[in-house]
């Protein structure tokens, strides 16, 4: 069932990857002609994580425009590497090691929302530990030109805090609690499945 699932995630990411490819090839064609690379973006989406906490603390409404715009970009960074044919498990790394300090830039600024202490924290912990297992998971096997092959695809578990913080600055509707309820239960399953199934392959390996 689980694997299932997974194949089922990962037909969907290669789709969005696909569509998003096609639709925003005129700014990816504006980003080469200018000599933009997917290193510019992702480095660029890095800072602007770093300093968003700081940011929202102050002025909340212009800092809320500013993050949908570095999650805009995290759409095209991928997609530029691909389009100039530069793709790389280091970029990769890099990319999905930004996407983690955006998602935890966010989740941080729930303390001042009101969301509940212990939920913020625990999703701080829980979610880099489910992204980690999963790209050892499927990474350890598959060949690499760097250290290992990181694309953890949990979009889907992390995806749910980010949904309620724009729900809340813009609609002023309250999820917050519930979101993050709800992506730490999934990313302790998901934690849990991978921690279990990579110690039984450990396991099997030695036996053989």
């Amino acid at each position: 069932m689980a694997k299932t699932s997974e194949s089922s995630i990962d037909r969907l990411n290669l789709f969005f990857r696909a569509f998003r490819a096609k639709i925003f090839k005129p700014i990816l064609v504006v980003f080469n002609v200018v000599g933009l690379t997917a290193n510019h973006i992702t480095n660029f989406r890095f800072l602007g994580a770093i300093i968003f906490p700081f940011w929202f603390y102050y002025r909340p409404a212009s800092a809320s425009i500013f993050i949908v715009i570095i999650i805009f970009f995290d759409t095209l960074d991928g997609a530029l590497a691909r389009f100039q044919n530069k793709a790389s498990d280091k970029g990769k790394f890099l990319d999905v090691f930004t996407d983690r300090i955006v998602h935890s830039s966010i989740v941080f600024s729930f303390f001042w929302l009101g969301a509940g202490v212990h939920l913020v924290a625990y999703q701080l912990v829980i979610m880099p530990v489910a992204y980690l297992l999963s790209s050892i998971k499927k990474g350890e096997t598959l060949p690499t030109d760097w250290i290992i092959q990181t694309y953890p695809r949990l979009s889907w578990v992390s995806l749910w805090p980010i949904v309620a913080f724009l729900a809340l600055i813009w609609l002023k509707v309250d999820y917050l609690n519930e979101s993050l309820w709800l992506s730490n239960i999934l990313a302790s399953i998901m934690s849990l499945y991978y921690f279990v199934i990579l110690q039984a392959g450990w396991k099997a390996k030695k036996t053989q």
